[in-house]
């Protein structure tokens, strides 16, 4: 029996489409759990459903670059739901990091950009059509929430991805079955870590696009085929079903029985 079938995803997504999108009181900070919640489960389950449009073998390179995004969301939401005291440092952390990768991409832009000759045009409004852009990225505000951040001494730096992993694991496999079975280390490994080399230019990517081996002729451009593996249309699968299985004990939805039912339900 195969594990992903169009009625599980179809039934999945519909689990999700039951409580998203929902109307949330907030105080309007960043650091809001009641809108962070719903919030990334809402980009796990979207980047699902962008998986399941793209057919192999020819979408399987794109289904590899969102598999990847959405573990880390995944691992990202266990790791923040794994433990309501630690919460909130662990979203400051989030929150600083952010903050602290707008300050480099501004740098970035000020310094390493526009502080060469060789693009000097693209902030002349008179060479440019269209103006010119910005040597500023961060505006005041962002500026001053940044130092604020960072005088902080009580904010941790935020973890990687597989120590956000270990930490979630840590927390939810004693307390729940499917994600003793299906950790998020093994998310991680699975997604994460092997769909790198789709996400970025290597030789594994251009694999992908090769068929035929040895001396002689190839093709190229005419994806491989999944051969024996679902990889990574059914470990994304997966990473959802155990996302769910976390919401349903942190925030009490979806119901645990429908979560169940789509793995023993024949497909």
């Amino acid at each position: 029996m195969p594990l992903l079938t169009i009625r599980r995803v179809d039934t999945i997504l519909g689990l999700i489409r039951a409580n998203l999108p929902t109307n949330v009181e907030t105080d309007g900070d960043f650091e809001d759990w009641n809108v962070i919640a719903p919030a990334m489960l809402s980009i796990v389950a979207d980047l699902f459903e962008g998986m399941m449009v793209c057919t192999p073998p020819r979408g399987r390179l794109r289904a590899d670059v969102l598999a990847r995004s959405l573990s880390e969301h995944a691992i990202a939401f266990a790791w923040l739901a794994s433990s309501e005291e630690a919460r909130p440092g662990r979203i400051r952390s989030l929150l600083l990091d952010e903050f602290q990768e707008r300050s480099r991409a501004s740098n970035i832009m000020e310094k390493e950009i526009a502080g060469r000759q060789a693009y000097r045009d693209l902030f002349d409004e008179t060479k440019r059509f269209g103006g010119a852009v910005p040597k500023t990225v961060l505006d005041e505000p962002t500026r001053n929430r940044l130092k604020e951040l960072e005088a902080d001494e009580s904010i941790k730096p935020l973890p990687n991805a597989f120590d956000m992993a270990y930490a979630a694991d840590t927390y939810w496999m004693p307390k729940l079955a499917l994600v003793n079975r299906n950790p998020y280390a093994l998310i991680y490994y699975m997604l994460f870590s092997a769909s790198s080399f789709s996400t970025h230019p290597s030789i594994s990517a251009v694999a992908r696009m090769t068929s035929g081996s040895g001396a002689g002729q190839v093709t190229v451009g005419a994806p491989e085929g999944l051969g024996e593996s679902d990889a990574p249309y059914g470990p994304a699968y997966l990473a959802l079903v155990n996302t769910l299985t976390v919401a349903s004990t942190a925030l009490g939805w979806p119901k645990p029985g429908p979560i169940l039912a789509l793995l023993l339900d024949g497909g």
